[in-house]
């Protein structure tokens, strides 16, 4: 009795073809599902970088220490303290999460600048107000610190 193969190869083809064919399509939507993630991520990023150029512009030593006097600048520096407090722990989140080496150490050093340069700009504010008047050196670091901060922002734009 002849054992006819035609049917047995014609189904095992259209098996090897459905299992291929089902990896490729699982693997095309994880690439697809990927691309959307990053995408995502990319624009969570961005937008925290948004903010903290506005915090940077508006917390600039130039002209941040004109637009108070001595007895409003402690109540006005409360909404940009916490604005600074909630960038800083998105950039620690960054930090950890970012899967570039580089986007994650760039992350980091701006919350440390971040941080240094609010830290400085509102001890010179405090010097201001007093009635001894403030130190240059104190305006001279806020500027550094503020520069630094946005040297390192402008890095991490572009590494992202």
């Amino acid at each position: 009795m002849a054992t006819d193969w035609g049917p047995v190869i014609q189904t095992s083809v259209g098996a090897v073809a459905a299992l291929g064919g089902g990896f490729i399509g699982a693997w095309w939507q994880g690439r697809g599902q990927q691309r959307i993630e990053q995408n995502r991520r990319r624009q969570q990023t961005v937008e925290v970088l948004a903010e903290i150029t506005v915090l940077l512009e508006e917390i600039d030593p130039n002209r941040f220490f004109f637009k108070f006097t001595n007895e409003d600048w402690l109540k006005a520096v409360e909404p940009f303290v916490r604005r600074h407090e909630t960038l800083r722990m998105q950039l620690l989140a960054l930090t950890t999460r970012h899967p570039a080496a580089k986007v994650r150490d760039l992350a980091g050093r701006l919350e440390k600048r971040l941080l240094a340069s609010v830290d400085s700009t509102w001890l010179f504010l405090q010097a201001v107000s007093d009635e001894d008047g403030a130190d240059e050196n104190l305006m001279d670091q806020a500027k550094r610190d503020h520069a630094e901060a946005q040297q390192l922002l402008a890095e991490l734009r572009e590494a992202i």
